[in-house]
């Protein structure tokens, strides 16, 4: 397997764990109803919309990833391009996390412009 599909394999894992982290937030939330503390209320919302986005970050990489293995491709400079969207998408899920929008920002565009270099490579 290329480093590029392990990468993927990566971010797959932290994706799964985004899902299960919102799917027990959601759970504690349901337990306690509105006498749910404001932080967790929050931290709901966040990991809610960090959960569609990371979905669609994954729809968008797996076709590139995939059709540049196909291609017999991988390697060089796709192998940078991966490294630095994983590297981008987990500093920005963190920085969510945490509830900082403002710096978000900046690793969510790093993040779309290696997809985009990575389906120009691909194409």
């Amino acid at each position: 397997m290329s480093s590029e599909l392990t990468i993927l394999t990566y971010y797959t894992l932290v994706v799964i764990l985004t899902i299960v982290a919102r799917g027990v937030v959601a759970a504690v939330v349901a337990m306690l109803g509105r006498k749910a503390w404001p932080w967790i209320l929050r931290m709901a919302g966040r990991l809610d919309g960090l959960m569609l986005d990371s979905v669609v970050a994954m729809a968008l990489l797996v076709p590139s990833l995939l059709i540049l293995a196909q291609a017999d491709r991988l390697g060089g400079l796709s192998l940078v391009v991966v490294q630095i969207f994983f590297g981008a998408r987990v500093i920005y899920t963190a920085i969510r996390l945490l509830g900082i929008p403002w710096i978000g920002v900046i690793f969510r565009g790093l993040g779309f412009l290696a997809l985009v270099e990575l389906a120009m490579m691909a194409w």
